[in-house]
């Protein structure tokens, strides 16, 4: 390891029963992002989150392994030949990109994005309300500020409260 470098890991994640890498990144800290990944699971629709949520729901966990350590000058070169390497053994990856800082897109998918966040933002009233309720609840309840009776209410209902019932 050279001191005084900036460093960089290249990780995997891979199925807990195949052992099949299923997803190639770049981090400063490997565990560090592996916890981001497993957070992110609940609150991003990208493929790589949808996987690790299914495994959550089956109480499992992707497994961690760490394929390389570079500068940080280097990542870029090493985590595309991670992803090229891997894809050609015919491994089903859930990278969108080939690797590196930028995710290429089309013209279409961006426009796709731009319909979505569109839609999002053009919320009823009635929605909107909704949201506000559950931001608010969900911060009362990181601060301890929600009794148990609310907690057991909250649980008994995850069809309306969805993820707030992993905060009880």
């Amino acid at each position: 390891m050279c001191y005084g470098l900036s460093m960089a890991e290249i990780y995997a994640l891979l199925d807990p029963e195949t052992r099949e890498i299923r997803y190639i990144g770049k981090a400063k800290s490997a565990k560090r992002r592996y916890a981001q990944h497993l957070r992110d699971a609940r609150r991003l629709m990208r493929p790589v989150n949808c996987w690790v949520l299914s495994l959550l729901n089956a109480e499992s966990v992707p497994e961690l392994t760490v394929l390389a350590t570079c500068s940080d000058a280097e990542w870029e070169e090493f985590e595309r030949a991670a992803i090229a390497t891997v894809r050609s053994s015919g491994a089903r990856l859930l990278n969108l990109a080939d690797g590196g800082s930028h995710i290429p897109a089309t013209v279409e998918q961006r426009r796709k994005c731009a319909e979505t966040a569109t839609r999002k933002r053009a919320l009823t009233e009635r929605s909107r309300k909704i949201w506000t309720l559950k931001r608010n609840l969900a911060g009362a309840l990181k601060k301890g500020h929600v009794n148990e009776k609310t907690k057991a209410k909250i649980r008994s209902r995850p069809d309306i409260y969805g993820a707030l019932v992993d905060l009880c």
